[in-house]
């Protein structure tokens, strides 16, 4: 089950599982976590925590470069100065 279908199905039933009483509730639970494949105390957390909203879950971006061109400079020339590997590149 994709990430996406996950969040749809998490979303349709969350009211669903709020509005339950205690038996009520324990079924859910067990369709939930066989559905989503999730541990039973995640689902729990998940369940009778806050409630989804319209946005979608955030999507992993790659981290943006730390390091100024004056100090990528600073590197690049240490790099050079020191015995080494000469014909390899610096690591950034």
């Amino acid at each position: 089950m994709s990430k996406r279908s996950k969040w749809d199905y998490f979303k349709e039933i969350y009211h669903r599982y709020k509005k339950a009483n205690k038996a009520n509730k324990k079924s859910i639970l067990d369709e939930f976590c066989s559905i989503c494949a999730y541990h039973r105390k995640y689902a729990i957390r998940k369940l009778s925590g806050l409630p989804p909203t319209e946005k979608h879950p955030p999507i992993n971006r790659k981290r943006s470069c730390c390091y100024r061109p004056k100090l990528i400079r600073m590197i690049q020339s240490v790099w050079e100065a020191t015995p080494g590997p000469s014909n390899s590149k610096p690591f950034f």
